[in-house]
């Protein structure tokens, strides 16, 4: 071989057998692009909380549920994040004299069982309240107390209501009744989400919190995966953005366009402890970043071959 073909030999040559490996996509995606989006999208350090969502409620925050959720998500992942949002949450609880827990967190009076706090004596559940409690850094602060006088009639229909009554049923001894709740809340699968009220009364819009929810219940209910557990993990990771956010509202084609990501559905996704993605690859030459590099590299290649035969 010549020693002005050996650089053209070289350079396809390493394209050949670049082109048989597999690239794997770097993006923020599955649980650790979960702790991204809370930690490094949605947490402002001024106010010590994660604000709602980055397109339409940029400027809203929710001490309940959302920040509570994102605390105790963050706990096996972020301590020092999780660790600032809890001291915030019982600044607020003592500051406004909300209703909290034992460790001085606010409770809702719906999410509570979740962190293994018994509800209250109930029948069924009230209507939320929604209190606006200050202003700051442009923030608005609010929670969400579901304590109103008026009932909830048709709350059984609801999937999210469903769970948190199998959960509380769970903690307070009465397994049986927890499973029944639970098998309730499992007929509402249909192959593409939870189809229960309120995806009727949304315009036939699923909601992926409600598949975290249903996950992390049947495992600390049931001894068993769900029946559809395959599916249901993939749907939820489906719904991940760029940014490591999981967006809320989706339809049976997958479609997400009309929907934003926000910090509670992204922390019931990473406190349900969801498996990740499996890892998705693609040819190098179908990621511009990867291409450019192997390009440079390949002309690297070559120069050094060159160089290395003129010296000859």
């Amino acid at each position: 071989m010549k020693a002005s073909s050996i650089p053209i030999f070289f350079l396809v040559l390493l394209i050949t057998a670049l082109s048989f490996v597999p690239y794997v996509y770097a993006d923020h995606r599955g649980k650790s692009g979960c702790v991204y989006y809370l930690t490094q999208v949605c947490f402002d350090s001024e106010i010590s909380l994660c604000w709602d969502s980055p397109r339409y409620y940029r400027y809203n925050v929710w001490a309940t549920p959302d920040n509570k959720i994102a605390y105790f998500a963050l706990i096996d992942y972020n301590f020092d994040v999780a660790e600032k949002i809890k001291k915030q949450l019982q600044n607020i609880t003592e500051t406004y004299n909300l209703p909290h827990d034992y460790m001085g967190l606010p409770v809702t009076f719906k999410h509570d069982p979740l962190f293994n706090v018994e509800l209250p004596d109930h029948d069924g559940f009230n209507k939320s309240v929604w209190i606006t409690l200050y202003n700051q850094s442009g923030y608005t602060i609010k929670v969400d107390i579901a304590n109103s006088t008026e009932k909830i009639e048709d709350w059984d229909a609801y999937a999210d209501l469903c769970i948190y009554e199998a959960l509380d049923l769970y903690l307070k001894g009465n397994v049986s009744q927890a499973k029944k709740w639970l098998d309730h809340v499992i007929r509402m699968w249909d192959g593409y989400g939870i189809k229960d009220r309120e995806y009727f009364n949304n315009g036939g819009k699923y909601e992926t919190y409600k598949l975290a929810l249903l996950y992390y219940a049947n495992s600390i209910i049931n001894d068993e995966p769900l029946p559809f557990q395959d599916e249901l993990v993939d749907r939820i990771w489906k719904q991940q953005a760029s940014n490591g956010g999981i967006h809320t509202h989706y339809r049976a084609n997958g479609d997400y366009a009309f929907s934003d990501t926000n910090v509670e559905t992204t922390a019931l996704v990473l406190y349900a402890k969801i498996p990740d993605p499996k890892p998705s690859s693609q040819a190098w030459y179908e990621d511009p970043k990867m291409f450019g590099i192997v390009m440079i590299m390949s002309f690297l290649g070559i120069i050094v071959v060159k160089t290395f035969y003129d010296m000859r």
